[in-house]
């Protein structure tokens, strides 16, 4: 298929190929996670303000709660990369496909 590498093409050709999806892999994740960092951040700095050092000694359950919270907002960031992704199609390569049958 065109998307994948030339297998006649030098090492430079291969890496600048697969620069170019991490760039687009990149793009996407910068304009999906400033604010929820912003929002932690100033979060954080509340929170701290209110227990003072026992904002370093969380409970368990509270670690778990952080733990699955982190683990939604990587969900949600991936789930609109892929959105992002699939309406962009900087290849063509879903446009291509869905063509094909």
């Amino acid at each position: 298929s065109a998307d994948m590498a030339d297998p006649g093409a030098r090492p430079a050709q291969v890496f600048e190929q697969a620069l170019g999806g991490l760039r687009v892999c990149v793009e996407a994740a910068e304009g999906a996670f400033p604010p929820g960092t912003e929002m932690w951040l100033v979060d954080a700095l509340f929170e701290y303000a209110e227990l003072g050092m026992d904002y370093f000694r969380p409970a368990p359950a509270d670690m778990l709660n952080d733990a699955f919270l982190g683990l939604s907002a990587v969900a949600v960031g991936l789930v609109i990369w892929l959105v992002r992704l699939l309406i962009t199609d900087p290849k063509g390569s879903v446009r291509r496909a869905l063509r094909k049958e």
